[in-house]
């Protein structure tokens, strides 16, 4: 028996073993009923880490290639790594001395992942995610785009600033810059 068949084997035989699952939540049933995904096939699983156990589960006997579960791995490592209840911050340093209100130097916005600096929070801290935004082409999201800057600049004004002498820099230094996702492949000669 291969490594790779040993690892799987307990998962097969749990999910063999399992009785009749509950219907999904109202909310996936949802999605799963829209009009654009009437000749889907659906396919998911969610597994109780605690209880060792499979709480639900649609189409596990079917073979076919999953999409994109590369992100699952990065939830999954978040939510392990910093906890259900992290909360980013956008952190705004200034390169100066505040002098009559009036910073002597730039204001340094620093990217850090801020999942807030989108129009996707909507009130009581939830958000509300749509399948294609703007960015793939598709209608732009609801709200106001500068929401969260808006907020942010709130909050400098708060501490008494009024302007910079400089300009306003975003320092995306954390992330190291490389292709896009669905970015052009360069043409090949034929």
């Amino acid at each position: 028996m291969t490594p790779r068949l040993r690892a799987l084997l307990p998962a097969i035989v749990i999910a063999g073993s399992l009785a009749a699952q509950p219907a999904p939540h109202k909310r996936i049933q949802q999605v799963m009923d829209r009009p654009e995904f009437t000749h889907a096939t659906w396919g998911m699983e969610f597994y109780d880490l605690q209880a060792k156990k499979t709480v639900y589960a649609t189409n596990r006997e079917r073979l076919f290639v999953p999409v994109s579960t590369t992100k699952l791995v990065t939830t999954g490592t978040a939510f392990a790594t910093l906890g259900a209840a992290h909360q980013f911050h956008t952190r705004i340093y200034r390169t100066g001395p505040v002098r009559d209100g009036i910073v002597q130097g730039d204001l340094v916005l620093v990217a850090s992942g801020d999942p807030n600096l989108t129009r996707w929070e909507h009130p009581g801290g939830t958000y509300a995610f749509v399948d294609q935004d703007h960015s793939y082409g598709g209608p732009p999201l609801p709200g106001d785009p500068l929401a969260a800057l808006r907020a942010m600049a709130q909050q400098i004004a708060g501490r008494g600033i009024r302007g910079a002498t400089g300009q306003v820099i975003v320092d995306a230094s954390l992330f190291r810059e490389g292709t896009r996702e669905l970015a052009l492949a360069s043409s090949s000669r034929r």
